[in-house]
């Protein structure tokens, strides 16, 4: 693949990774031995999310609460500009009445006391498969993050990291060895992707970064374009032991 090819490939995939509602997020540490598919989870005060909190598969009958949640996390986000991130239920359901094998692969995270409401969403690729949006290249060994957000009235309660677990225990069932995610520079999820075992994969090529830096002010524009100092994004892996 050319210098030119890797950076627009890049830049796209970064810009539209989704890492949303997770700048307050506190969960502490992310377990990488133990399953992280039952968490417990007390009720804070000024809280309206409260009580055991559990990451589950995506299911059928939960894309209607998958829909308003995604929905509830990108809020008023655009693509290219122009266009919402918001997505609908009927193209949800038809997706993944086409695409069944990519329920397991989908995290959602509930209250056993509500399990049809979800409070946040992460969606994984797996090497053999690929990236839905056809934006990065999973490689043998590889699991990528292609978009992880939590519903606004439920952050703060540490639902990103348990999210997080979620993906690196099923990545490791498909045979996964590290993890991979791209990130906007000043998306402040990148913060809990370091606590939690991320590093920055350097890029010292000029011409890819260039072309990454075009592909994010194309597809989001200000503030993460070349209008700001942190302009441009980064792609970040996490071996998984």
């Amino acid at each position: 693949m050319s210098k030119l090819s890797r950076g627009l490939s890049f830049g796209r995939s970064a810009s539209l990774h989704r890492g949303v509602g997770l700048e307050d997020d506190d969960g502490g540490e992310v377990r990488t031995v133990a399953p992280a598919t039952s968490v417990g989870e007390g009720k804070r005060e000024g809280s309206s999310v409260g009580g055991e909190i559990v990451v589950t598969e995506l299911t059928m009958d939960l894309i209607d609460g998958y829909v308003k949640c995604h929905n509830d996390g990108f809020g008023s986000k655009v693509c290219c500009l122009c266009c919402p991130v918001a997505t609908n239920q009927g193209d949800t359901l038809r997706y993944y009445t086409e695409n069944p094998d990519r329920l397991q692969f989908c995290g959602v995270a509930v209250r056993k006391s509500d399990p049809l409401t979800p409070l946040g969403q992460v969606q994984i690729a797996p090497f053999p498969l690929q990236d839905k949006n056809s934006l990065h290249k999973v490689k043998p060994g590889e699991t990528y993050v292609e978009e992880i957000s939590v519903s606004a009235g439920a952050r703060g309660l540490g639902i990103g990291t348990k999210l997080l677990q979620w993906a690196e225990d099923t990545a490791r069932k498909a045979g996964s060895n590290h993890m991979t995610l791209g990130v906007l520079n000043g998306n402040p999820a990148q913060r809990l992707y370091e606590r939690v075992g991320y590093r920055v994969i350097e890029c010292d090529d000029a011409i890819e970064k260039c072309c990454a830096c075009f592909f994010v002010t194309l597809f989001v524009g200000r503030p993460y374009g070349l209008c700001d100092p942190h302009w441009g994004a980064v792609d970040m892996r996490k071996d998984l032991p």
